[in-house]
């Protein structure tokens, strides 16, 4: 219900009295399918983020914003200096207009999967849209705008089209703005279920659906009430009006509809990021505990080969009590087995070329062989079972977790594990929340950036997922520390020798040498990097190494103003 008409309404009332007056001074985009645009005159400064994603669009007033310094682009040039004459909606769908002086528009519509924006002209041409749109060039076929929603006198005003008709399809051809939950309301508080029909009702009930209708449409133009619905499993209901078909729904309210709107923004985005790093986690887990039961069957059939110790020694001892009925040079000889009661035949393979006692003796070699096996099996068992165990219940603490509370706490309460798995959680904001790098971020000599990692984990994140075939990767050489990455082609020209012995230094710095006069910084490319299957986080092997000597220091003219300053943290490796 954020994109609901009705929410759209007050949206839009509210931002023609704030805009208006006010001059649109940029419009960009820094996030995939949102669109933000700033208006200020003097001292008063307004901002509008527009979600045209198609799992949830939204229209959010922001008293600020901060726009990243990298990532971002520059929409609607043409636009930017007009002065805003007024903000108003379509009278019956989900489109929101901002009038500009020169009688340009900029058109919003929040039209779930098919959501766009448009810079529009006087005569309604589309001159560009905020996404790809096969109607550029086009008309936009605009009706009357804030045409004032008529509330029904009588049944008569529904204008049912067939006696079979739905009562909730006779409610949605008639007020299409109300949407489904407003639908599901009104028949709720007249006693009547989606599915009956127009000539099902009595004019008692006919009577009591208008009164519904108008008392639900009355909360929502007139009495409007922001509260959100906090439902088991799914993101929290924006409503403007008391839910009684939610009555066992604890509701929050707020004082304004863009308060609320930012509660469920927040919440839908933290729920999003909790789900998506649940199903991440899951998947982590599930190859642990793939790969210990395949290790678990390996050792098994192992097992089976150690079990046989006691023959091998059985078999020895027989040859040796027979050694003087034996010859040299057959493939395998039947005798007596003294060692049961029944005195039965034995069948043992020999070894053509060697003595009736070098054949005993091979034999009680691989009886001592098969027994340390047997051992050493049984030692690897236990750990594999035991990793196995702790696996599993890992998974379940994470299949069980509702919330990102409940994973941060199976994190602490299950540290050991995460790290003895190699698996880390991340409930972080999004990526594209944010236009900080995940790393201490530098600039050395020729604009070059150099991005250091922070903790173990972190440095598997720069090396594996971030750093480039052909960057220049450095560590301090039998030390744990940073991995340091040096950006090709992020400066000018080619790398020069002082700002690889800087990136060097920056490697030397967040080593655990740092207090030494020179260390040694092997530097490679990241190409010639690799994770050994199994290995600890941070732990990596590499090939094609240079070994620079340098004075552990971080660069004078630092980037732009990321973690530069960040000394109580070194990364393992």
């Amino acid at each position: 219900m954020v994109a609901n008409y009705f929410t759209l309404l007050h949206l839009t009332r509210s931002l023609s009295a704030r805009l208006t007056g006010l001059t649109l001074r940029s419009c960009f985009s820094q996030q995939r399918d949102t669109l933000v645009l700033h208006a200020s005159e003097g001292n008063r400064s307004e901002w509008i983020e527009i979600s045209c994603a198609p799992a949830g669009n939204y229209l959010l007033p922001r008293s600020s914003y901060a726009r990243a310094r990298k990532n971002s682009i520059d929409l609607f040039a043409g636009l930017i200096g007009e002065p805003i004459t007024a903000c108003t909606i379509h009278g019956r769908d989900r489109q929101v207009t901002i009038r500009l002086a020169s009688k340009e528009r900029i058109v919003i519509q929040l039209y779930g999967t098919a959501a766009n924006i448009h810079w529009a002209s006087p005569s309604n041409l589309i001159r560009a849209s905020f996404l790809k749109s096969s109607s550029n060039g086009g008309l936009l076929l605009l009706e009357p705008e804030d045409k004032a929603i008529r509330l029904p006198e009588s049944f008569e005003d529904l204008q049912p089209r067939e006696a079979g008709q739905s009562l909730q399809a006779m409610i949605k051809a008639s007020l299409p703005q109300l949407g489904p939950v407003y639908v599901r309301e009104v028949l709720h508080r007249c006693a009547h279920a989606p599915d009956d029909t127009v000539s099902e009702l009595s004019a008692a009930a006919a009577r009591a659906l208008v009164g519904a209708l108008r008392s639900v449409l009355d909360e929502l133009l007139a009495r409007p009430r922001a509260r959100l619905y906090d439902r088991q499993d799914e993101a929290p209901l924006l409503s403007l009006c008391d839910l009684e078909h939610l009555a066992g729904i604890e509701a929050r309210t707020f004082d304004s509809i863009e308060a609320a709107l930012q509660v469920r923004i927040a919440e839908a985005y933290r729920s999003k990021g909790f789900h998506d790093e649940k199903i991440r986690l899951l998947a982590q887990i599930d190859r642990v505990l793939h790969r210990q039961r395949q290790a678990l069957e390996k050792i098994e059939q192992e097992a089976s080969k150690a079990s046989r110790a006691q023959q091998y020694e059985r078999f020895g001892s027989l040859l040796m009590a027979n050694v003087g009925e034996l010859s040299k040079g057959v493939p395998s000889v039947e005798v007596e087995d003294i060692f049961e009661a029944s005195r039965g035949r034995v069948h043992i393979e020999l070894e053509r070329a060697l003595s009736p006692t070098q054949n005993a003796e091979r034999y009680f070699t691989k009886a001592k062989k098969a027994r340390t096996a047997s051992e050493d099996t049984s030692r690897r068992r236990a750990l594999v079972q035991e990793d196995l165990r702790l696996a599993t219940t890992l998974r379940t603490a994470i299949e069980t977790a509702e919330s990102r509370e409940d994973l941060k706490a199976c994190g602490t309460r299950h540290r050991s594990q995460w790290k003895k798995f190699g698996i880390s959680l991340d409930l972080s904001p999004s990526k594209e929340k944010d236009d900080r790098v995940p790393f201490r971020a530098f600039t050395v000599a020729g604009g070059f950036a150099v991005w250091a990692g922070k903790s173990s984990e972190n440095n598997d994140l720069l090396t594996m997922k971030h750093a480039r075939p052909n960057d220049l990767w450095f560590h301090a050489r039998g030390s744990g520390g940073s991995h340091v990455v040096l950006r090709s082609g992020t400066g000018k020209g080619e790398v020069s020798r002082r700002a690889i012995e800087e990136a060097a230094a920056i490697a030397a710095y967040y080593s655990k040498m740092r207090n030494a006069r020179t260390v040694p910084v092997a530097m490679t490319q990241r190409k010639y990097v690799r994770k050994p299957k199994g290995a600890p986080p941070g732990t990596v092997t590499i090939e094609r190494e240079t070994v620079l000597f340098v004075e552990p220091a971080l660069p004078r003219h630092q980037g732009d103003g990321y973690d530069h300053h960040e000394r109580n943290s070194e990364g393992d490796s």
